[in-house]
């Protein structure tokens, strides 16, 4: 369990930038939530290598 853990996390932070720019608290969730969203997307569809 925690391997799929640490594996999904590796996953998600190598697409994410390494810095985030919002200007209000709900322009970062909506970013942070859109970036794990389209983690699991190319996961289901097999497109990140």
């Amino acid at each position: 369990m925690r391997k799929a853990i640490e594996t999904e996390f590796s996953v998600l932070t190598a697409l994410m930038p390494s810095t985030i720019h919002a200007v209000t608290f709900e322009g970062f969730q909506m970013k942070l939530l859109a970036f794990i969203i389209a983690g699991g997307l190319n996961r289901f569809f097999d497109i990140h290598n």
